[in-house]
């Protein structure tokens, strides 16, 4: 019962930062996952059937297209990926969980690598860190940490969960107070020339 509630209050949580992130570089990433928040809570308390499941998986297949850089691609080609990825989304059988997950594990493979490559060209262009960024790794890391769990489907993963739930709520509660580049979170980095 704790696990659903604490689950449940992490989803609800991320609401809070997709408005606070609204006019951010990452504002359609956090509005993103405020929907599939709101899904995962939709299906673990009123057991919605399998039409649920397919967008929140959906979901997940979009948050790696809300990275790519803008510039890039046309309005045209992300109709077409994201009309390719809800497809692909509708053909994995809900009943195979563990494609499901080593998806997922992909997709969120993908987001960090982002996020990291953001982290390293702010850091050098900046001389500086931004925690902004350190907190957005942290919390693809503890996605992942998370899917790799719940592959393995160990007992141990089970307090591994717990503690990185708890670490996603502070997250989505530091993210839902600070924004982007907010100078209170760069720490200056001092290099010996």
């Amino acid at each position: 019962m704790i696990l659903v509630l604490l689950g449940n209050l992490e989803n609800l949580l991320w609401v809070f930062p997709a408005f606070r992130q609204s006019k951010g570089r990452y504002a359609v990433f956090f509005i993103l996952l405020a929907l599939e928040g709101l899904l995962s809570s939709l299906i673990r308390v009123y057991h919605i059937p399998n039409i649920i499941n397919y967008l929140h998986v959906g979901t997940s297949f979009l948050l790696p297209l809300c990275l790519l850089e803008r510039n890039r691609k046309s309005a045209f080609e992300y109709v077409y990926m994201i009309i390719a990825i809800l497809i692909m989304a509708l053909i994995i059988p809900e009943h195979k969980i563990a494609l499901v997950v080593v998806t997922l594990i992909l997709l969120h493979s993908f987001i960090l690598t982002v996020f990291l490559k953001d982290f390293v060209w702010e850091t050098v262009v900046n001389k500086s860190l931004d925690v902004y960024f350190i907190m957005l790794v942290m919390y693809e890391l503890s996605i992942l940490v998370r899917l790799f769990y719940a592959a393995n489907g160990t007992s141990l993963g089970l307090y591994y969960y717990v503690i990185l739930l708890i670490l996603e709520i502070f997250i989505g509660i530091f993210f839902t107070i600070f924004r982007e580049n907010n100078p209170k979170l760069q720490i200056q980095l001092k290099f010996r020339e």
